[in-house]
């Protein structure tokens, strides 16, 4: 993006440079014409070359021009949409608007991470269109989220009078994905209330990693999580029960890092700091609902979920 932008001509005497390409070669020097990183001033040309493009070219893509204004920092971007057609369009313009300029637009990310995993293995380009079979699926899923809708999240989550305080986290993996679920579970005498604080979940990398080890990496998750909560909550705990139906991963968690290999040394480290040996359970995966978040659920079956 710097080198697009050209200096003016009576300040480029300002960005000399001498070079020379050997012992015995005479010292020449050179002058930068356009923008160069690290320069002072380099920050602030750009941002005003984004916002002069605005005014000059913004009228024709009214979805970028406002991302331009106000969601580039320097030549970055950070934006979003509330939909996967809005942000399609979005980036159709913006890369449409900064080409006015003669500027090209890379790294593209998303957070969409199962659209991006679907996409980015089909050797396809962004705006090509989905085949027919994928494109039928993704409408299906789409008509599905107002599901979505009916499902009810108490925000309240101690009993009246608590007289003891449980956390209970649980970690699951698939080939897929994995993720972590955190509960609070409060008890009066007789009567218990247990409700869901939060959750986190991770797509698994495209390169093929064992069952195993994303059940590793669903533990460390688990602790981060239960330490984050923990913090936030400032509660009097009373008991931090975290639960795994991965025996490999529960028999790694009571052995020294030092014994294990790098990969498993490393998580179970963090895990150890993080948690107690003795705070960690087996759960069947049948009563795991963190298995909900390693595998997927459609948002009708969501609603109804027990778990």
């Amino acid at each position: 993006m710097y080198r697009m932008i050209l200096v003016d001509p009576q300040q480029r005497d300002l960005q000399r440079i001498v070079w020379k390409n050997g012992k015995n070669d005479t010292v020449k020097t050179y002058k930068l014409n356009t923008v160069t990183y690290g320069t002072t001033s380099a920050p602030y040309l750009d941002t005003r070359v984004l916002h002069q493009l605005v005014k000059d070219e913004g009228q024709c893509f009214p979805l970028a021009a406002t991302v331009l204004d106000s969601d580039f920092y320097m030549d970055d971007v950070l934006t979003g949409g509330d939909s996967l057609e809005e942000v399609r369009e979005l980036q159709i313009q913006l890369i449409r608007l900064v080409a006015r300029a003669g500027m090209e637009l890379h790294k593209w990310i998303t957070n969409s991470s199962n659209l991006r995993k679907t996409l980015e293995t089909k050797d396809r380009d962004w705006n090509d269109s989905l085949p027919e079979r994928e494109a039928e699926e993704w409408k299906r899923f789409l008509n599905s989220l107002h599901s979505i809708n009916q499902l009810c999240i108490p925000r309240h989550v101690l009993c009246e009078f608590p007289e003891k305080l449980e956390v209970h986290g649980f970690a699951d993996a698939s080939e897929r994905a994995y993720g972590v679920v955190v509960y609070l579970k409060s008890s009066a005498g007789e009567r218990n209330c247990v409700r869901l604080l939060c959750s986190k979940s991770r797509v698994a990398l495209r390169k093929s990693i064992l069952v195993p080890k994303l059940e590793l990496c669903a533990a460390l998750l688990l602790a981060q999580l239960v330490k984050r909560v923990l913090c936030a909550i400032k509660l009097e705990i009373n008991d931090i029960y975290l639960w795994s139906d991965s025996t490999i991963v529960l028999a790694c968690i009571q052995h020294e890092p030092w014994e294990l290999k790098t990969f498993v040394a490393n998580r179970i480290a963090a895990i150890q700091e993080l948690t107690k040996k003795e705070q960690w359970f087996h759960v069947s995966s049948g009563n795991n609902p963190a298995d909900v978040l390693s595998r997927g659920l459609a948002p009708e079956k969501l609603c109804n979920n027990e778990l």
